[in-house]
Order: structure tokens, then C-alpha cells, then sequence
């Protein structure tokens, strides 16, 4: 035995053996095989400018991440450096438009690690075609000028741009605007303006292009009044109408121009608005009238006029004797008709209608031109002016011309 332990190949032998169980130890229980996991990885898309060759692009273009979980040997995975991971998608060879599913290539781990996982496996590109559509462009005003002052107009140039992207984007744009503010301007302002694209729930639209990218705005600073509305009412209402009011959605607006023209003015008037043949009351939308050169500052050029309409009041009266007008001379009435009741209903203006009094209701009836004998005679009124007859009873009298004895 001793002659085998002091052999020095077989001590050499050993220490190999036991070298090697050391390692295998070490390996196996210092160094064990683990699972770790790396969270958001940005993931590179590749192949847009391929797709842009094809008419092609990326609708809703975002910015992607991955996990992964990763398998192998603790040292190997404590050694890996997160910005030395690529995770990308390929889309250059996608060539229709619609929805696509793209795995996720992971790139720079150890070959002796393994990807054991991706959360998710691919990503959701969706493709659409790529248009160029015309806009005009709005300019968005903000703050007011200096006191006593507004803008009255503005130029911008150019009118309208050309704008570049996704078509479903580019349909759902609401407007194209360039915003100034003229915060305690006393005088015309002009700017170069960057252009922003607003959708129809109001967001500014991304990874649009915009060409031209900026426009030229002058904002026209200039005295204003508040002057009265006044409107222009033509025809007139069929008999037994009466306007009782008329209503304004504006009775006074805010104008803007030249100063010296400005002190000529009164009132705005309205165009035209006929009541000829109206019985009930309406309203109309109708433009001001304002001379060249001046603005309505802060409102649409047009307001609304509700004319009410009203037919007349009535007032009921009842009268006895009825007077007889051009019985010829020599004749009589068998019929005694001053004590005859006659019931007249009337109609007229307010003021009108509450002045009338019974005294000043006389029926009668006309016998001109009437000779001896039965007649049917219409009972008559005379109307004070501005007085109209409704309804009169009775309407009409039998009476017998008698011829007197001489």
C-alpha cells in the first residue's frame, strides 16, 4: 500500500481524479443551471423604409417591448448585459395592407443561454396605404388685443397644405391649425407658424408629414364699437294681425374696422324680412347689413328675429236702436227698430280695442235708393279706424216701406 500511494503516476492520477470531482462539484452546485427573466426590451422594427418603396406604412406606429426568460448556468446569466439584447421585427416583406403577425427575433445572448420564452411571441403591425390628401388651414386665435381693440380679419399663406400618411389617419382628420396669440396687441401681427393636425375627438394627429411644415399669419388689429341691430321688417300683416313683439338672438353686436368709419355708424340693419301673408308667429336666420370694410368681432354675421304674431283682441257689445240713413222723402217704416238689440263683436288693436266705447257704436241701415214696399236690409257699422267688424247680429232686417198718406 505504501509503495502504491508513494508511485508518483498513480498520485498523479489521483489528483486529476479529484480534480475533476471538484470541478464537477463546483459546477453543479456553485454554478447551477437557472431560469431568470429580462423585462422590456425595446423592439427595433426593421424594413419601413421598403414598405414606404411599396406605398406602404405603418398605421398607428408605437413604440413596442418584450420580456423573455432566459435558461443557463447562474455566472453566464449574471454576465448579460440587457443593452446587448436586440429584439426586432422584420416587415419588409409584408406587401398588402391590413393586420399582420410578426414573431419577435431575439438577437445577442450567450450560445450557451437559452431564450426560453417571449412575452409576446409576435407583435400586431397593421399596414395602410399611404396618401397624400389636400387641407386647408384654420388659424386658432388666442387672447384678446389691447383694450378697446380686436381682430377683425386675418390672412394666411399659403390657404391650404398637402398632408402625408396612413389614409385611415389622414380620413379622420378634423382640420389642419396654426395657433397665434395676440395677448395685448395694439397693432397688426404677423408671425410664421408651426402647423399641428387635430383629429375629430380633438388630438393633435402624429407621424403625419405636414408640407408645408409652417405658415405666414397676419392678424388685422383694429378699433371696435358696439352698435344696435336693427331689423328690417317689409309687407304688411293681413287685416286682423298685429306684431305683439319682435326678439333678437343679438340686440347689439361688437364691429371692428377703421376708426373715422366706425363714428359713422349707428346701427346695423338686417336684410329684408317680409310678413306679408304671416298669421302665426316665426323666426328667420338673416345676415347683417354692414357696410365695406367692417366686422362683427366675435360672432357669425347672421342672427336669428322671432316676430310674434298675434291676431287682434275682441270686444263684444250690445246696442239698441239701430239708426236709418236715406229714407226718401214721403215714406215711412211700418217696423218700429229702435228698440232692436243688435249683438256686434269687434276686433282691433290693443290700444284700439280698449278705447272703444258703446257710445261710439251706431249700427244702421241704408234705405237709398229704396221705394215702397218689403226690403231685406244688411245692418251696417261705422268702424273708427283701426277697427275691424267680427261678427254682427242680426245681420240683416225685413222692413216694409210705406208710402204716407198726403
Amino acid at each position: 500500500m505504501r509503495d502504491f500511494f508513494g508511485n508518483k503516476k498513480v498520485m498523479m492520477i489521483l489528483s486529476i481524479i479529484v480534480a475533476i470531482f471538484l470541478w464537477i462539484y463546483v459546477v453543479t452546485d456553485q454554478n447551477p443551471k437557472i431560469f431568470d427573466s429580462i423585462e422590456n426590451i425595446p423592439v427595433k422594427i426593421t424594413g419601413v423604409e421598403t414598405l414606404k418603396e411599396r406605398g406602404l406604412v405603418i398605421n398607428d406606429f408605437q413604440k413596442y417591448f418584450v420580456d423573455i426568460r432566459v435558461y443557463g448556468r447562474r455566472n453566464d446569466l449574471i454576465n448579460i448585459n440587457k443593452k446587448n439584447i436586440i429584439a426586432q421585427v422584420d416587415v419588409s416583406q409584408l406587401n398588402t395592407k391590413g393586420t399582420h403577425y410578426l414573431p419577435i427575433n431575439i438577437s445577442g445572448i450567450p450560445e450557451n443561454v437559452e431564450v426560453s420564452r417571449r412575452n409576446p411571441e409576435a407583435i400586431e403591425i397593421t399596414l395602410d396605404h399611404i396618401v397624400i390628401q389636400e387641407k386647408n388651414v384654420e388659424v386658432e386665435i388666442k387672447g384678446n388685443p389691447s383694450k378697446g381693440k380686436s381682430y377683425t380679419s386675418y390672412i394666411v399663406e399659403p390657404k391650404t397644405v398637402q398632408v402625408e400618411g396612413p389614409e385611415n389617419v389622414l380620413n379622420n382628420i378634423r382640420n389642419v391649425v396654426a395657433t397665434i396669440d395676440i395677448s395685448n396687441a395694439d397693432k397688426d401681427v404677423t408671425m410664421t407658424l408651426p402647423l399641428k393636425a387635430i383629429d375629430n375627438s380633438g388630438q393633435k394627429v402624429e407621424d403625419i408629414k405636414i408640407n408645408p411644415s409652417t405658415v405666414n399669419v397676419t392678424i388685422s388689429i383694429e378699433p371696435t364699437k358696439t352698435v344696435s341691430v336693427t331689423p328690417n321688417i317689409v309687407g304688411e300683416l293681413p287685416e286682423g294681425y298685429e306684431i305683439s313683439n319682435i326678439n333678437l338672438s343679438s340686440s347689439n353686436v361688437l364691429i371692428g374696422g377703421n376708426q373715422s368709419q366706425l363714428n359713422t355708424i349707428k346701427n346695423i340693419s338686417t336684410e329684408e324680412i317680409d310678413i306679408s301673408d304671416k298669421t302665426k308667429s316665426f323666426e328667420q336666420q338673416v345676415k347683417l347689413l354692414l357696410p365695406e370694410g367692417i366686422k362683427v368681432i366675435n360672432n357669425d354675421e347672421t342672427i336669428t328675429v322671432k316676430i310674434n304674431i298675434k291676431s287682434y283682441p275682441e270686444k263684444s257689445f250690445e246696442v239698441e236702436n239701430i239708426d236709418v240713413l236715406n229714407l226718401n222723402e214721403g215714406f215711412s217704416i211700418q217696423e218700429d227698430i229702435t228698440k232692436q238689440l243688435v249683438k256686434i263683436t269687434l276686433s282691433g288693436s290693443k290700444d284700439a280695442i280698449e278705447s272703444l266705447k258703446e257710445e261710439n257704436i251706431s249700427p244702421y241701415i241704408n234705405l237709398k235708393n229704396l221705394g215702397e214696399g218689403q226690403h231685406n236690409v244688411p245692418v251696417q257699422l261705422k268702424l273708427p279706424e283701426g277697427i275691424l267688424l267680427k261678427n254682427i247680429e242680426p245681420k240683416s232686417l225685413t222692413i216694409h216701406i210705406l208710402k204716407k198718406s198726403e
